[in-house]
């Protein structure tokens, strides 16, 4: 995709000089057919060449390699769209996915549409039917939202990608792993949701950017603990039903740590009603 864009460009700067390939070697002083592989997409010119190309038709680098404000601005509101629309379905997403990593690979470390890329997986996740699809989907989350705490310094974007890793790590742990790794992932989820819970993340969710109060802040706050209530109590009950599965019933430690999950399940849901706007989110 890269080498297309840079082509289609190179041709265009070219014919804006009324110069003909043959012209634009002359100048370079390569073979015409080199210039023609690069306006074609087969090859791209090397570092020093791009910086003489970018000299001879006076532009800058990132206007030669289709690099600008609104270009991305525009990929952006596509996804956002995708993202809202009602009656998207999870394979209708990942085929949108496709396109949206084509624009990543021209724009890897573009805060503003790693965010929306993550709000966009959020989403796909949320619409999963299979096991697959699950495993498929987190796993993308996991990269782009450490992409984002790589290379992101917004507040609102970091605290995000922390809010998608502390769900990722509670849904890694299972009876499939030995002890040692589910603490190793309860531990890291424990860590990103401190890092949203209890940091300034200037009303990070539910696109509340723009609140200024002290009882919208309070809200936002409430919702992200809320949301995270509702990962911890499904992780419990999956954990429990796989424990259920895989144990005797007649065991008296299966029993004891039955016992104890769907106590702790309970906690759970007892404090998360506390808050107002459990209402919506969490259910016994």
């Amino acid at each position: 995709m890269i080498a297309n864009v840079l082509g289609e460009n190179i041709r265009q700067f070219r014919l804006a000089h009324n110069w003909t390939q043959e012209n634009l070697s002359s100048v370079l002083c390569i073979s015409h057919q080199v210039v023609s592989k690069w306006e074609n997409g087969l090859t791209t010119p090397d570092a020093e060449t791009l910086c003489s190309l970018a000299q001879i038709f006076g532009v800058s680098l990132d206007e030669l390699c289709g690099i600008s404000p609104q270009k991305v601005n525009i990929i952006i509101e596509e996804i956002e769209q995708k993202t809202n629309e009602t009656n998207s379905t999870y394979h209708s997403l990942y085929s949108e996915w496709s396109i949206i990593e084509k624009h990543l690979s021209v724009y890897p470390t573009n805060e503003a549409l790693l965010f929306s890329a993550l709000q966009f997986l959020r989403t796909m996740y949320n619409k999963v039917e299979t096991e697959k699809q699950k495993d498929t989907t987190n796993a993308l989350i996991l990269k782009i939202a450490e992409r984002i705490l790589d290379f992101s310094k917004n507040d609102s974007h970091r605290s995000f990608a922390h809010y998608n890793l502390a769900l990722y790590y509670s849904a890694q742990v299972s009876l499939k792993n030995s002890d040692e790794q589910n603490k190793n992932y309860a531990e890291k989820a424990k860590n990103h949701a401190d890092l949203v819970l209890y940091k300034d993340m200037h009303k990070t969710f539910y696109h509340s950017f723009g609140t200024i109060s002290a009882e919208e802040e309070r809200t936002a706050r409430e919702k992200t603990l809320v949301e995270l209530l509702d990962a911890t109590k499904r992780a419990c009950e999956n954990l429990l039903r796989h424990y259920t599965h895989h144990t005797s019933e007649n065991d008296q430690a299966t029993k004891d740590t039955r016992l104890a999950l769907s106590e702790f399940v309970n906690r759970v849901v007892s404090f998360s009603n506390t808050l107002p706007c459990s209402r919506t989110v969490i259910s016994e």
